[in-house]
């Protein structure tokens, strides 16, 4: 991280600290941020918006707010250019009331690569259909397939970060990683290759990951606007929402 490249847009008592994403600057060919809120002053003073426009000429910016901040928050920031592609969902995993959900694993096994070298990372990463990027207007949908195709290729198993597959048919059928940390336990790119599903595998992964992590803190997330993935989610005991937050964009 090179806080170097950072942005700090300030003025009077407030200000905006725009972190620096090399990885995303790379991928999109262009200077790429995110609205760091614990060091940021949110306050709608008209020469931050200025300002926005001089300094972020030519980026892409992300924002995540938690919804506690308001509406005017975001109505300021959306006179500012940036514009709302959809709510986040952070879920809590909470065990069932009548103990765990099964499944029969059948033929399905669970293994844990350190390397991606051998998945079919172009079928798993365009198995997404529903992130913020697949519902901006200014990624094509190859674009942001793309990226979650590179994101898996480049990833590598640490100690905080874990990586399982589900093998079906001797084939690799879906995948999940984890990052840990302290006692908590975070859920992410949980995909599934479309002719595998309705097999519950993604369910099977889930119920690997839960007895993996037994006594961890839960928790996975998810977009508003993806009810597939919402649905899914508290099928598998993730029925707790532990917060939200508004997620804006910003193309310079």
């Amino acid at each position: 991280m090179n806080s170097s490249h950072d942005i700090v847009i300030s003025c009077k008592d407030a200000a905006l600290h725009f972190r620096y994403l090399a990885w995303d600057t790379e991928f999109f060919g262009r200077r790429s941020y995110i609205l760091d809120t614990a060091k940021s002053i949110i306050r709608p003073v008209a020469l931050i918006k200025e300002q926005i426009k001089h300094k972020l000429g030519d980026s892409f910016v992300t924002v995540r707010i938690n919804t506690e901040f308001g509406i005017e928050t975001v109505s300021f920031l959306e006179d500012c250019g940036f514009y709302y592609v959809d709510t986040e969902v952070r879920l809590r995993y909470v065990k069932p009331r009548h103990g765990e959900l099964l499944y029969d694993s059948g033929s399905v096994s669970i293994e844990r690569p350190q390397l991606t070298d051998d998945l079919p990372c172009e079928l798993l990463g365009s198995a997404f259909t529903q992130t913020r990027f697949h519902t901006d207007f200014h990624i094509d949908d190859q674009k942001a397939d793309q990226l979650w195709i590179s994101y898996l290729k480049n990833y590598r198993p640490s100690p905080n970060g874990h990586l399982f597959t589900a093998k079906a048919d001797n084939d690799v059928a879906g995948v999940i990683v984890v990052n840990t940390s302290n006692s908590d336990a975070t859920l992410f790119f949980v995909s599934v290759i479309e002719k595998f599903r309705n097999r519950a595998i993604g369910s099977i992964l889930i119920n690997s990951v839960i007895d993996c992590f037994n006594g961890y803190n839960l928790y996975t997330g998810t977009q508003i606007k993806n009810t597939a993935a919402l649905n899914f989610y508290i099928k598998n005991g993730f029925s707790a929402v532990d917060s939200t937050k508004t997620v804006l964009h910003y193309w310079g």
